[in-house]
Order: C-alpha cells, then structure tokens, then sequence
C-alpha cells in the first residue's frame, strides 16, 4: 500500500511466472538479473544481477520491458483496499512469515 500511496506503478504479469528482475534509468543504464532484494537472495540463493551500459542493450532490455507491460494489468490503490477480506488475511499471514520465504 505504501507503493501505491507515493505514486508506484505496479504491473501484474499475467503471462505466466516472470522471474527476471529489470531496471532502465535514462535509457544509460540498466539492471537485469534475478535477484530480489532481501538477505535471502544476496547470500542465501546466491543469486546475480547484470549492469547494463551499451546503448544497444540497454535499448533492448527497456524493449522487453514494454512487451512485458502488455501482458500486466495496473494495479491501484482503490482496488488493493477492496480487495477481500480473505484476501488481507491472506497477505497479512504471509507478511507474517516473509522473513523465513
């Protein structure tokens, strides 16, 4: 909800399991990896990410991010507070146990 509340877009992948984290800044510069960002995935998973400076891959990967926007549908901050009450439920107990996923 705090996402939301500053501003964040969040786009909901509906094209299966997109595992593959990507960051763009100013068309320079871009991350492409898997790795979330908690302890977990930094020493646990071992998991790597790729930092991207040629204009030419930098291109390529904001590409995939647009055909990826296609397939996402928006998420906003009326519809995450009406959501159900199972589904709070739901999000609250998993929060819950996030430290140990």
């Amino acid at each position: 909800q705090e996402l939301l509340e500053a501003g964040v877009t969040i786009a909901l992948f509906k094209g299966g399991l997109l595992h593959t984290k990507t960051v763009v800044i100013d068309d320079d510069y871009c991350l492409f990896g898997t790795v979330n960002i908690d302890m977990r995935s930094f020493y646990l998973n071992m998991e790597v990410s790729l930092a991207i400076y040629t204009p030419e891959m930098v291109a390529q990967v904001a590409d995939c991010q647009d055909v990826y926007l296609q397939s996402c549908r928006f998420l906003n901050l009326e519809q995450w507070q009406q959501r159900h009450g199972a589904e709070r439920l739901f999000d609250n107990v998993v929060r819950l146990f996030s430290p140990l996923l």
